[in-house]
């Protein structure tokens, strides 16, 4: 009995750990829509003024809408934050901003989304933008998520250490 046990537990942890780096990959059939481009994943990007979100969130729970509205009030921690879903190598992001914002201006923000797909990005910032709300360092912050995925996760984007 015991080694079913074992064996139950081992399959659940495989799969749910799967479940994480499934939910990175992109849809192969989304097209990118007025105002939007594609690039190689499949992810689309938007530009939107500021104080708006991307169209592309409509297609999504509202918990993601607002962890990218909470993201956007959170610029300056998650461009110190790495992300451990592989987004590093495969799509050449930097930090777990990148997953949500590739680029920004006074006047606008180019969105991506990459992270409406992926447990993993969309985690690591609630994560951490919930530590920040409670009055924890930068510093803390970081070592939380590094400690927390840094071994069970893909390679972490090339965020320098704070």
């Amino acid at each position: 009995m015991h080694q079913k046990t074992i064996r139950f537990f081992s399959v659940f942890l495989f799969l749910f750990g799967l479940s994480f780096t499934a939910g990175c990959q992109p849809d192969p059939h989304q097209e990118a829509g007025p105002g939007e481009s594609s690039h190689v994943t499949g992810d689309v990007r938007e530009t939107t003024a500021p104080h708006e979100l991307p169209s592309f969130l409509r297609d999504h729970p509202a918990e993601v809408a607002q962890t990218y509205q909470e993201v956007s009030k959170h610029r300056d921690l998650l461009a110190r934050i790495p992300c451990f879903c592989g987004c590093g190598q495969s799509v050449g992001h930097r930090n777990n901003l990148d997953c949500f914002i590739h680029q920004q201006s006074k006047d606008q923000i180019t969105w991506d989304s990459h992270a409406t797909t992926c447990g993993v990005c969309l985690e690591i910032a609630k994560e951490s933008i919930q530590m920040k709300k409670s009055g924890t360092s930068d510093q803390k912050i970081r070592e939380f998520i590094d400690q927390k995925y840094g071994n069970d996760f893909a390679e972490p984007t090339p965020t320098p250490a704070l």
